[in-house]
């Protein structure tokens, strides 16, 4: 009797601590889908692709494939942007290596015609035995793309340029201008003096000239807003078996785990082996996301796109009451072996725990559409789910 109920205990405790994990899609209510825009009425296409470093081998290309064939389409207007953690270091013997898991990423660019732009992202700078030996060989694997003659002169680049915090522009027709940050080293920066991030907050400001009528997307690899792990929800899954520090914890282990992890990222940047410094509450990120978001609202960025969470998720800011660009963007799973659990809060309007990416589409008349794209394993197309870059009014249909 005392066993039962002490598995009783357990269970509420469970029940308690656990959030509502999305399961396939969820779009809020209020916010509707739209169909696809005509196609002469698109003056530009940018295809968003995070944390791609395991997307090769059986059962993990179809996103690259989904990715090469829809920036095919139209690949004179269509860039192609992976947001960071474009390797992840080889684990086991037998893993490939890193030149094929950048090569895949590459080649989806170059076998679509498309234009393509890789940002790092934290694996991508502490992935080598040196601590920077991704930097440069990223670099060096899209210059000899290039050399052998794989690819057009700039068709792959690596931004920003330099080792510098950015930002790096391109503009896309004349209806938008893209920004592009190295977010690891704002990271790192923003727990020194902040000097960096200062002077490239100064420099995406005076890049955004709202005179020129072109609205301003930025990319980094790391939000400022999530719901999934990076950002402190955990679903049932998490705290029946949790793996953050390291090793698989078993039930109730795991209940002890997420709380030692928890709690440390709340105080310190690395302990045996974890950075805790890459999630949200952490005092240092919360420095860097702090100085970003400032940079984001002053600057007027319509959307701020990131990777780092392995999910698709579109966040409305004005319903948190935070600063920065008025929508976050996610665009984290493109490894369908690294998916996370992700929820849906009050400022939810897309969250998706499915393998894909993310299309923003640049319409003629200056609004945006923004589409996700679900590849999901036994589905000939991706699923996708088309809504326009704004707030839903009040009182609007319910999408589902």
């Amino acid at each position: 009797m005392a066993r039962n109920r002490m598995s009783v205990a357990w269970t509420i405790l469970l029940l308690g601590l656990a959030g509502c994990a999305v399961e396939g899609n969820w779009i809020a209510p209020g916010v509707v889908e739209i169909g696809p825009a005509p196609r002469d009425s698109v003056a530009g296409t940018v295809i968003v692709v995070g944390d791609a470093g395991e997307a090769i081998g059986a059962g993990r290309s179809q996103v690259l494939d989904a990715v090469a064939a829809d920036a095919a389409l139209a690949p004179a207007s269509t860039w192609v942007v992976f947001v960071g953690d474009n390797v992840y270091p080889d684990t086991s013997p037998g893993t490939f290596d890193r030149e094929a898991k950048l090569d895949a990423q590459i080649d989806a660019v170059l076998l679509s015609g498309a234009n393509g732009i890789f940002l790092l992202g934290n694996h991508d700078h502490r992935c080598g035995d040196l601590g920077r030996w991704e930097r440069d060989h990223i670099a060096m694997r899209l210059d000899a793309a290039v050399l052998t003659g794989r690819a057009r002169p700039g068709q792959v680049r690596l931004l920003p340029e330099h080792a510098s915090l950015g930002p790096s522009f391109q503009d896309v027709a004349d209806v938008a201008r893209l920004a592009f940050l190295d977010t690891e080293l704002w990271l790192c920066d923003a727990d020194a003096d902040g000097f960096g991030c200062r002077t490239a907050s100064e420099e995406l400001r005076h890049g955004a000239d709202p005179r020129d009528g072109r609205c301003l997307v930025v990319f980094g690899h790391h939000p400022t807003a999530s719901n999934g792990p990076h950002g402190r929800f955990f679903s049932w899954r998490d705290w029946l078996l949790f793996d953050g520090l390291g090793v698989p914890l078993p039930f109730p282990l795991s209940i002890v785990g997420v709380g030692i992890y928890d709690f440390g990222s709340s105080v310190s940047d690395v302990f045996g082996g974890t950075d805790w410094a890459q999630n949200l509450h952490n005092p240092r990120y919360c420095a860097f996301s702090g100085l970003l978001d400032d940079a984001l609202a002053d600057c007027g960025a319509v959307a701020y796109v990131a990777g780092h969470e392995h999910s698709l998720q579109w966040i409305s800011n004005a319903r948190a009451n935070r600063r920065g660009a008025p929508f976050e963007v996610v665009s984290g799973a493109g490894s369908p072996g690294k998916l996370n659990s992700v929820g849906a809060s009050q400022d939810t309007l897309f969250a998706s725990s499915e393998p894909g990416y993310v299309r923003l589409e640049f319409l003629t008349d200056g609004s945006v559409r923004l589409e996700f794209a679900e590849v999901i394993d036994g589905c000939p197309r991706p699923r996708r789910s088309g809504f326009r870059l704004e707030e839903p009014e009040p009182g609007a249909a319910t999408a589902r």
